[in-house]
């Protein structure tokens, strides 16, 4: 059986003093825990309480592991608790706002791909963890010169286009240090075609 991060979020529309809206937001990537009922509890009744909107958000961008089954179960699980929802959502319906997001970035050059294999990151990461620094992506990919992105070799071993993760430079310079973070891996297709100079 596969765990769930317990996920929930509250916030608030309007002015100070209206409802409050607040979401349950599980991954369909299995079943129900004891973490995820206590963050779908407290909302619940938060809503209810406040007058307020109680909605069930799916998180079912993870298409590797998400399946219709589990998306099923949690609904059936949390009725059987009692606890319904105003509205349902999708994480996935938003896609096209984080496609729209994602090339705003590429395009302003604070998104870029790093061409390491996945063992070389790996290795790196466990290299610095040995030496007791945190394991900071070092950004490598932002002294590839055109020419050397333009190289079979920086596409990936054997040759051939490797989606590698997408990296996040905080500051735009590449000169300070900072934690340069893994974005969600979204519209990867189209971020690849684009990244490698492809018409999408």
């Amino acid at each position: 059986m596969t765990r769930q991060r317990p996920a929930a979020t509250s916030r608030r529309h309007g002015p100070p003093g209206s409802p409050p809206v607040v979401r349950f937001a599980p991954s369909p990537t299995g079943f129900l825990h004891v973490g995820n009922i206590r963050a779908a509890l407290f909302n619940w009744l938060y809503a209810r309480r406040h007058g307020g909107t109680f909605i069930l958000r799916l998180d079912d961008t993870d298409v590797a592991r998400g399946r219709p089954e589990f998306e099923a179960g949690i609904e059936r699980d949390l009725l059987w608790l009692g606890l319904d929802w105003a509205r349902q959502e999708k994480q996935s319906d938003r896609l096209v706002h984080y496609d729209g997001a994602r090339d705003r970035l590429i395009a302003s050059g604070r998104l870029y791909p790093c061409y390491e294999t996945p063992e070389e990151l790996d290795f790196r990461r466990k290299r610095l963890l040995a030496q007791g620094r945190p394991p900071v992506y070092d950004r490598a990919a932002l002294k590839l010169s055109d020419a050397d992105r333009a190289r079979p070799s920086g596409l990936g071993r054997k040759g051939r286009a490797l989606f590698h993760p997408l990296r996040l430079a905080l500051t735009g310079q590449g000169k300070e240090p900072e934690m340069a973070r893994l974005l969600p891996l979204i519209g990867r297709a189209r971020a690849t075609e684009r990244l490698l100079g492809r018409q999408a």
